[in-house]
């Protein structure tokens, strides 16, 4: 599931707009350069997608499936998860052994007896 992330790498743009290339032109000097460079620098990511995850778990799970075999799933994947009542799901993160960079978060949304209705994961992204 995880790896160096070469090939698959994703940076942020600088996509600041007209306000933001007023801002750095004020602002900007060599050393914040240099910070900003840091900053936006990729670290390894996963390689597994949230498509490939959402079709792991459809296959792992029915419509249907109790509390049981949904926190079982998790288990079985070493995933931590909590259950959040106000949004009716389940949530977990793939995070890579290596950094922070990259993660995956899960959402597994339940009906009120807390069955399985549909699975949903999408990239996540932080500062190294």
């Amino acid at each position: 599931m995880v790896g160096s992330g070469a090939g698959r790498r994703c940076c942020w743009p600088l996509n600041a707009g007209p306000l933001g290339a007023v801002v750095l032109r004020k602002f900007v000097t060599p050393v914040s350069i240099g910070f900003l460079a840091v900053a936006t620098s990729c670290g390894p990511t996963l390689e597994v997608t949230p498509s490939d995850v959402v079709a792991q778990i459809n296959s792992s799970l029915v419509p249907g499936d109790g509390s049981e075999e949904i926190e079982a799933y998790f288990e079985s994947r070493e995933l931590d998860a909590s259950f959040d009542r106000s949004s009716q799901r389940y949530q977990g993160i793939i995070t890579h052994p290596d950094s922070n960079y990259h993660a995956i978060v899960i959402h597994i949304y339940v009906d009120e007896r807390r069955r399985f209705v549909r699975a949903e994961a999408r990239h996540s992204y932080t500062a190294p």
